[in-house]
């Protein structure tokens, strides 16, 4: 049967194998400098994570995709978030990852349109258990947009 690991799970999982590696493999102790903090929902508070996402070098795409993302479940066995205000009002954008099964022209993170499941911005990282803060091309195909940056935060709510 089938079995996945949570967000959390994921970066537990990845920083015990950094943990367990690092004394046959120093080179790997960049891995575990640069790996991001991802805010953990505290049990019985009520909080939880979101992303949010802020600049975008194409001014009338910026009004759509910046803004805040809350999880939304997971594809592709990684985490899936999907757009939304501070009341938590969903928005039709997500955040999602394409495995290589589906080509390896989409394999990496997308964010777009949920009901079309097209990529208006791609980063190309399959390792990332999560969506990278930056190195995002926009359009999907276009240069790295250097101004596109994705945060943790931590919200009540």
């Amino acid at each position: 049967e089938d079995w996945h690991l949570t967000p959390a799970g994921y970066v537990t999982l990845a920083e015990y194998m950094v943990e367990a590696l690092l004394p046959h493999f120093p080179s790997l102790g960049f891995l575990a400098r640069q790996a991001p903090e991802l805010p953990l929902q505290p049990s019985g508070c009520g909080a939880r994570a979101r992303l949010h996402v802020a600049g975008c070098h194409i001014p009338s795409w910026s009004s759509a995709l910046v803004g805040w993302y809350a999880l939304h479940g997971d594809f592709r066995g990684r985490p899936m978030y999907r757009q939304c205000d501070r009341e938590g009002r969903g928005g039709n954008l997500v955040i999602f990852f394409c495995s290589e099964g589906q080509g390896s022209k989409w394999a990496g993170w997308c964010l777009g349109p949920e009901h079309r499941w097209e990529c208006w911005a791609r980063h190309e990282d399959t390792n990332a258990l999560t969506p990278p803060q930056r190195g995002w091309r926009l359009p999907e195909n276009g240069p790295v947009d250097e101004t596109l940056v994705l945060s943790f935060e931590l919200c009540s709510g």
